[in-house]
């Protein structure tokens, strides 16, 4: 399965018939090196047999470099796996491509090209099978730092989609609470209450000020409290006496089937019924 391959990291890189598209390009480029600059001695070879012949050195660093880029990480790829920040392939495939395309071309000059063989048209060989490998890791270089760069944008879009959700750099909001009938009325700081019970006919609100905790009384029910936090996602019912800040809730705690909301700087144990039992274990994920 080529997505395994130590090519890549990620979706957007894993492209077989891209990297194809390398390989072939630089075998073309060897091809015309050979042909043009004719570092090895083929002039007992005639035209269409030197082209062929050339065609045969390209072929080499093509077949090699499909072999041990991508046929042998994708048959054995906990020996070449990658992470998603690693430079394109193991060194170790670009050393093996290197001896194998060098020991290759040897025989191949002399058994097949029947060029003579000397320490000099070694040296050549093993430099024109490094500069391809040299190239290769360059093209994965850039290939890396596009996929970091997506990384990088992707993790910058979720940071200040987070930071958004929870109000970070933002000035902080207020909520208006009103009496049953509106006769009084508490501003307050969203992140700064902590939780709303009912008492009769009352409601308690247990808010921070000064980092200290404070509780007001105003007449109203719970309902009615309930309607007018509607339009912030941080509050949630939990109990027909509660609502709870999900900012401030530590844990969701169940002992003997009863569940109950362990909170930041509250000692008392807030119940949940099972009447809202989802939408605090929603809220508290979605938190």
């Amino acid at each position: 399965m080529y997505s395994i391959s130590p090519l890549k990291a990620g979706p957007a890189v894993n492209d077989l018939k891209n990297d194809i598209k390398i390989f072939l390009g630089i075998s073309f480029l060897v091809f015309l090196f050979v042909l043009f600059f004719q570092p090895f001695d083929l002039d007992h070879l005639n035209s269409n047999n030197k082209l062929l012949f050339i065609a045969g050195l390209a072929a080499i660093i093509f077949i090699f470099s499909y072999v041990f880029h991508i046929w042998v990480p994708a048959v054995y790829p906990k020996f070449f796996k990658t992470g998603t920040w690693e430079a394109g392939p193991a060194y170790i495939t670009s050393v093996l491509v290197v001896i194998f395309t060098s020991v290759s071309y040897t025989f191949y000059l002399r058994y097949v090209g029947s060029v003579a063989l000397s320490m000099y048209l070694v040296f050549k060989v093993v430099i024109i099978c490094i500069v391809p490998e040299i190239v290769l890791r360059n093209v994965y270089k850039e290939r890396l730092l596009k996929h970091q760069i997506r990384i990088l944008k992707n993790e910058h879009a979720d940071l200040l989609t987070l930071l958004e959700k929870h109000n970070i750099g933002k000035e902080p909001e207020s909520v208006e609470l009103y009496s049953e009938n509106r006769t009084e009325k508490v501003e307050l700081q969203v992140n700064d209450l902590l939780l709303i019970k009912s008492a009769d006919n009352y409601i308690e609100l247990y808010y921070k000020e000064q980092e200290q905790m404070k509780k007001k009384l105003i007449r109203s029910t719970l309902k009615n409290v309930e309607e007018q936090l509607s339009k912030y996602n941080d509050f949630v019912r939990c109990h027909r006496t509660s609502m709870v800040n999900i900012r401030y809730v530590v844990k969701l705690i169940k002992n003997y089937g009863v569940h109950k909301i362990k909170m930041t700087g509250f000692e008392e144990e807030i119940p949940v019924s099972r009447q809202y039992l989802l939408r605090v274990k929603d809220a508290i994920d979605i938190g």
